[in-house]
């Protein structure tokens, strides 16, 4: 039996406390207590988890809760240049902080951290290596490996990356392939129920080799909706593949997954999770359908196509096996797979973009 490491005490966004959530939402506790008798579950100890709450306030109650109101105004703000067909070319570093919670210090810890990858829409034109004290850093494909004995059981890293976006178009608009793809894109958006999770070890690992989907889901995360896009493609017979990376913009950096399929025109993206969210706060989502069918913007890095994971480079085995063909990162501390202490796709994430000329 695979041994997981869990986050334990040290988890970032475990079930809290009425006054602690209040604190986090940013609202006063009696407001709280009112979600509550108008039914936000809570947990058999009394707490709520922070991700329910959101859950449950992004399902029409969005006005409760003008933080959360306001991220994802921002959110939307920051891809507005692209659905007015106004987005542009983009060189911005990169400055990325990312923590592991792991429950003790470990004797040996092995941490891959994702790294941005060259292609026609993203030139990679610097990188710093990841440091981290009582372990050292060495490039291990399109990884990062810090490998060592840290002296804090929650390590954190730092690396830059400096990178050059360029909006693209792959399918021409109205062209047969396109609107084929916005159908499709249509039917999946509009039964998909946007909301935060966390994430399981192994999810999802024959898509990630093989584009074969057997449970996709029809509410989560990014990493779900572009699951549930890639079995409705793969049932009209085209080849897709799922890719990674990360929004770049430091007020909502976070971990994304979008898909790729192959057209007449090459590997065309389709993100269904931005329409996704469009709608979720009651825009016109049909148009967001459109503008990313076929068509990506300069608005995030990219980790690269989703595969096999770091055991492609050579290295050892990941106990249990990789988890989001690692490009969400992996770690192992004393020979346990510790990704529930990372889960960077739902955990604490923190990233700086700075526009340079």
């Amino acid at each position: 039996m695979t041994q997981v490491l869990h986050p334990g005490a040290r988890h970032p966004y475990a079930p809290m406390p009425l006054s602690m959530l209040a604190r986090f939402v940013h609202v006063p506790v009696t407001e709280v207590a009112r979600w509550i008798a108008e039914g936000l579950p809570q947990t058999a100890d009394g707490r709520v988890d922070p991700f329910v709450c959101s859950n449950w306030l992004c399902q029409g109650r969005l006005d409760r809760c003008p933080t959360l109101a306001r991220r994802w105004r921002t959110y939307l703000l920051f891809f507005a240049p692209f659905l007015a067909g106004q987005d542009r070319v983009r060189r911005t570093t990169w400055t990325r902080t990312q923590r592991l919670y792991l429950p003790e210090r470990p004797q040996r810890l092995d941490w891959w951290l994702a790294r941005a990858i060259g292609r026609d829409e993203q030139q990679v034109e610097s990188e710093t290596a990841p440091e981290l004290a009582g372990a050292t850093t060495t490039a291990a494909g399109r990884w990062w490996h810090v490998g060592g004995a840290p002296v804090d059981a929650e390590p954190q890293v730092v690396a830059t990356t400096q990178v050059r976006l360029t909006p693209r178009q792959v399918l021409v608009p109205d062209s047969a392939e396109h609107q084929q793809f916005v159908r499709v894109m249509e039917e999946v958006v509009g039964s998909f129920r946007y909301e935060y999770r966390h994430h399981h070890l192994g999810e999802y690992r024959s898509a990630f080799v093989g584009g074969v989907v057997d449970d996709p889901r029809q509410a989560g995360s990014c990493l779900d909706c572009a699951m549930s896009l890639g079995a409705a493609v793969g049932r009209l017979g085209r080849p897709w593949r799922v890719v990674a990376g990360m929004v770049a913009d430091s007020r909502i950096a976070n971990p994304h997954f979008w898909i790729e399929v192959d057209t007449a025109a090459g590997w065309a993206p389709l993100d269904p999770t931005l329409p996704a969210i469009v709608r979720m706060v009651g825009g016109d989502w049909r148009a967001a359908v459109r503008a990313w069918t076929g068509a990506c913007d300069a608005r995030r890095v990219t980790f690269g196509v989703v595969g096999e994971g770091v055991a492609s480079e050579g290295v050892v085995d990941i106990p249990g096996g990789t988890t989001s063909g690692s490009l969400m990162g992996e770690a192992v501390a004393d020979g346990s797979n510790a990704w529930p202490c990372l889960d960077w796709v739902c955990g604490d994430c923190e990233s700086e973009f700075s526009e340079r000329t």
